[in-house]
């Protein structure tokens, strides 16, 4: 009654009772291919779907060889995809009939993918093939295939560092890298399930791949972080006020000049064009991003549990990235990965941490990029706020910090003196790390560094001893206090180091003596320009600021005859270290100074 009915039903028939004729008849079926009408052509996919099943339970399973099985299977699929490619009119029967008999089977659908990647892979990441392949892909759809070429992506990004470049567009997986970009946007559109199963590896991916490479390629990482995140949108089982959250996400996301997309790239000699990712702003964008992402991984989050699944995915994929030797994404690695370290930071991390900084310390002697080691002092940075103190390397990490001040050319001194900054706040945490007992305590951890730190001393005439230590610590900060871009950073470093010093005291007369005696207060005073940048730093460092008006008059309630005679050379030495670079309102108040000091010390100018 049907002949279209008759010929699908007597194919399948066949199919089932003959399946040792599977592989001659799909052989036949694509010789004849050309000779069919276009009008016979959806019927006869349909005829020929029913025998695919066959190819994994037929030819697979008899033949020997299993390779030569798959590479049978493998042609036969290229010829279905040169057919599906060729006539995109047929799109509709592909998906009805001849898609599903191979998705549903793992085998097939690994030989599958292999062949629509090697397809892909043959154009340019931009070609319109490649936007066939994709749609071929969409018409699959299933998870286990999302999840496939989601992982594809994720090791081609690793293989980049088999051959590592400066720049990924210059690696050679960077055309594999673009092309799957492209299929994985082609399987993000209302992608809830994928979007809750693989989202530590979207945000991975996306934070590796962010402001890289040109236009188009950036394009499409913004894209596929918006799919991901209106899918959960949609999808996600989420109460309003976390539904408004996530949608104020997904608003700045969206926006075409948002920030944390839109850093600048250079263009190189050939007219290519690159990014400057890593360069300080890039980093700091990726930084943004990841913390952006960190926020949205707990509102969308179903539960808790499965928030802290996300974290600890996100967070190992981090690791196996940052730990391999990759400059072209290994500085975002771990920009990313000090935005993650928000749990409890074990020694074994930071133990691979600081392997990765002696190399970077290496590199930044050879070659001068400063990228990876900006990038981990950053990271380590952040995860001094959760490391315990039972940490064997509380104490050596003040002394590493002290050392990469004094190391760093200045451009990376704000970035080693925030180091230095989170050290200190998570020692000061140890009750015995104040006051009279901050110093020797120090000193005895530096005792298993002493080699390496005395060889450090020597080379800079700086000496950490328990008579002159706060006075070393000064020379070591006192070049950054010079230049307004770190001098803020300075300022807070010697802030935290006066309040370990002047550790709360019952005697306030006594407290206030070691305050307005300390050589911190003193290099403050000689370096604000004005009230307020005293008051603030005085703030920070526990201390009530007098209300007087002037740094001026500060100075004037210092009690001289409680300071010692060398304690007050040293003080007003480090202020003099750097006098001719200082502008002229505050030469003009160490002037005053000198002039008040050599009327009531003048034994102490003497020797000046």
């Amino acid at each position: 009654m049907d002949p279209s009915s008759f010929i699908v039903n007597i194919s399948r028939q066949l199919a089932r009772s003959e399946p040792q004729l599977t592989f001659d008849f799909l052989s036949e079926f694509f010789v004849g291919w050309e000779s069919f009408s276009d009008e016979q052509k959806p019927l006869s996919l349909a005829y020929m779907a029913p025998w695919l099943p066959g190819l994994r339970t037929n030819l697979l399973a008899t033949e020997m060889d299993g390779e030569k099985a798959k590479d049978k299977i493998a042609t036969l699929f290229r010829k279905l995809i040169d057919v599906a490619m060729s006539d995109t009119s047929l799109g509709y029967t592909m998906h009805q009939a001849v898609w599903p008999p191979i998705y549903q089977d793992e085998v097939l659908l690994d030989i599958f993918v292999d062949e629509v990647l090697k397809t892909a892979l043959s154009f340019s990441p931009h070609d319109e093939s490649v936007e066939i392949l994709s749609s071929i892909l969409a018409g699959v759809g299933t998870i286990t295939l999302r999840g496939k070429i989601i992982s594809r992506l994720r090791k081609a990004l690793n293989r980049s560092s088999l051959r590592p470049t400066k720049y990924l567009p210059d690696n050679a997986v960077w055309a594999e890298v673009c092309v799957l970009l492209q299929l994985c946007l082609s399987l993000s559109f209302d992608a809830g399930v994928q979007s809750q199963l693989y989202l530590p590896e979207m945000f991975h991916i996306v934070t590796m791949l962010a402001n890289t490479g040109p236009a188009e390629t950036r394009i499409l990482v913004q894209k596929l972080l918006v799919n991901t995140i209106h899918a959960a949108c949609t999808s996600f089982a989420l109460d309003d006020s976390r539904l408004v959250k996530l949608r104020g996400f997904l608003d700045v996301i969206s926006e075409p000049k948002s920030d944390i997309f839109s850093t600048p790239a250079f263009v190189r000699d050939n007219g290519s064009t690159l990014t400057t990712q890593e360069s300080g702003p890039a980093l700091a964008a990726t930084e943004n991003l990841a913390s952006m992402l960190f926020e949205i991984s707990s509102v969308a989050a179903p539960s808790t549990d499965i928030s802290n699944a996300w974290r600890s995915r996100w967070m190992s994929l981090v690791a196996s990235t940052a730990f391999q030797n990759n400059p072209a994404i290994q500085p975002r690695a771990f920009s990313v990965m000090g935005c993650l370290a928000r749990e409890d930071v074990d020694d074994d991390l930071l133990y691979q941490v600081l392997v990765a900084l002696r190399n970077s310390v290496g590199r930044l002697g050879e070659d001068s990029n400063s990228d990876m080691l900006v990038a981990i002092v950053t990271s380590l940075s952040k995860m001094m706020a959760k490391l315990p103190s039972a940490s064997r390397y509380g104490l050596q990490l003040f002394w590493l910090a002290i050392s990469l001040l004094r190391l760093v050319p200045p451009s990376l001194f704000t970035c080693t003196a925030n180091f230095l900054e989170a050290v200190l706040t998570n020692i000061s945490t140890v009750g015995e790390l104040r006051g009279d007992t901050m110093v020797p305590l120090l000193l005895q951890g530096r005792t298993q560094l002493e080699d390496a730190a005395a060889t450090l001393d020597d080379a800079y005439g700086i000496h950490f001893t328990l008579e002159n230590f706060h006075f070393a610590v000064c020379a070591c900060l006192a070049r950054g206090l010079t230049d307004t871009i770190t001098k803020s950073a300075a300022m807070r470093v010697l802030s935290a180091f006066l309040e370990m010093e002047s550790s709360p005291s019952n005697d306030s007369e006594r407290q206030r003596a070691a305050v307005f005696g300390s050589p911190y207060l003193a290099l403050m005073l000689a370096r604000a320009v004005d009230h307020e940048e005293i008051k603030d730093g005085l703030w920070l460092a526990g201390v009530e600021a007098p209300a007087l008006p002037g740094v001026s008059n500060i100075r004037n309630l210092q009690d001289l005859s409680s300071v010692k005679d060398k304690d007050l050379l040293l003080n007003t030495a480090i202020e003099l270290v750097d006098f001719q670079l200082l502008e002229d309102a505050v030469q003009n108040r160490t002037l005053n100074w000198l002039y008040q000091l050599a009327c009531s010390r003048p034994a102490v100018i003497a020797h000046l």
